[in-house]
């Protein structure tokens, strides 16, 4: 049985229903609330395979020595430390396949991972693997493949690596993952698009980042699903896989070996206390950063290999003297306008002479009042706001906003 889930502002909803080996339903599958589904599910008996939003997950690349290989998925959340918005220990970790000294890494919040498995646990009902839905759309070896379904992008890489996001971060998520780089070896394969019509297609088409168009193959039609590729990532793992019963004796015992240890590393810790808070304070400085990154691409925008890099290039050189934390501020308040507006975001760029922030998008030409409550939405968060250079092109209503502190005249 494989089971479906969605997260709207109403709860969560669920479709099931059998599936081949390959994962392929064989039946149309049914839908329900939670409610439902659990009473329904009480006498099934078997496992289950559960489908999880993309946007609740986040992957990445790592790379590893051969002696880390056995204690990967332990070693990778202090890699990803200084990367990873919050605590890495309040996260779930999984860990695909490892070759060549490398393997993808998912991770989500572990509390929230915990109540959707608990959820089935309480009820009876096994979870045997959980996967990300992005995941769940087929491609070959070496190529990517991008599906455009209401209004959401999915993009998956035989890697394992993907995403889901609203289609109006497209454009920002897609050229990190295939930025031409003699050292990334995403930017040079080939892609997939799915949509159901040609209009969707060549939406796609157009986030793309121009050296990609000749490695393009177009489909009018939903993407193939399987849940065969070798790099899948199981998040079942840890306390949430086979292993479980050493899962809770190490619970129960790990506070009683973590005060142990706390008790003798608070001595070795006092002679280098000072170097660590200034190693903390610069960690939270990069923390601060990532959190703008993913407010900027998206809530579930997947991190470049260096976010703070990949920011300085969506706002540009820095000068001047004004201070950072302006577009910090900024750009968390008005990212979420943008994203409820549902358009494209083409160009983001921050001005520190004039703290000042460029937003250029772009939608369709029947929603050629998009400027207008823009403008009122981001006047009522408290800045000063001027729509530019609005023109219709292409089909596309195009418009450039200039923000900047609503207190200066």
């Amino acid at each position: 049985m494989l089971i479906e889930l969605s997260i709207t502002d109403n709860g969560r909803h669920y479709r099931w229903a059998k599936t081949d080996p390959q994962g392929r339903w064989l039946e149309p599958p049914r839908e329900s609330d939670e409610e439902f589904l659990l009473k329904e599910l009480a006498s099934y008996g078997e496992p289950v395979k559960l489908i999880i939003p993309g946007d609740l997950v986040v992957t990445t690349r790592l790379t590893y020595e051969e002696k880390e290989k056995r204690h990967m998925r332990q070693l990778a959340p202090y890699q990803l430390e200084e990367l990873v918005i919050g605590d890495v220990e309040s996260l779930h970790f999984a860990i695909g396949p490892m070759a060549n000294q490398e393997v993808t890494v998912a991770y989500l919040d572990e509390d929230l991972f915990s109540e959707i498995i608990e959820t089935f646990k309480s009820a009876g009902i096994t979870v045997s693997a959980c996967y990300t839905d992005f995941q769940r759309i087929a491609v070959e070896e070496g190529q990517w493949a991008i599906s455009l379904s209401n209004n959401l992008v999915l993009a998956h890489h035989s890697s394992g690596i993907g995403f889901r996001c609203p289609r109006g971060m497209a454009k920002l998520i897609l050229g990190d993952f295939l930025a031409k780089d003699d050292e990334n070896p995403e930017a040079n394969v080939n892609i997939h698009l799915y949509a159901d019509n040609e209009k969707g297609l060549e939406y796609l088409e157009q986030r793309l980042p121009e050296h990609t168009r000749s490695r393009i193959s177009r489909h009018a039609q939903t993407p193939p699903l399987a849940l065969t590729s070798p790099n899948l990532i199981n998040l079942c793992q840890g306390q949430y896989g086979p292993g479980i019963a050493v899962s809770k004796i190490w619970k129960q015992w790990r506070s009683v070996i973590g005060l142990a240890a706390a008790a003798t590393l608070a001595a070795f810790c006092v002679n280098i206390f000072e170097g660590y808070n200034l190693e903390s304070q610069k960690q939270a400085l990069n923390k601060d950063i990532t959190q703008l990154y993913q407010q900027v691409a998206g809530a579930n925008a997947p991190l470049p290999p260096n976010p703070v890099k990949r920011l300085e290039q969506l706002l540009g050189p820095e000068s001047g003297n004004s201070e950072p934390s302006q577009s910090v501020y900024m750009l968390s308040k008005v990212a979420p306008l943008l994203k409820a507006e549902n358009v494209d975001v083409s160009m983001l760029i921050y001005d520190h002479n004039k703290n000042e922030l460029v937003i250029s998008i772009e939608t369709s030409e029947s929603n050629n009042q998009v400027d207008a409550k823009l403008s009122k939405s981001i006047a009522e968060a408290g800045f000063k706001v001027e729509p530019k250079n609005a023109k219709i092109e292409d089909g596309k209503y195009k418009v450039r906003f200039s923000v900047t502190n609503g207190e200066e005249s």
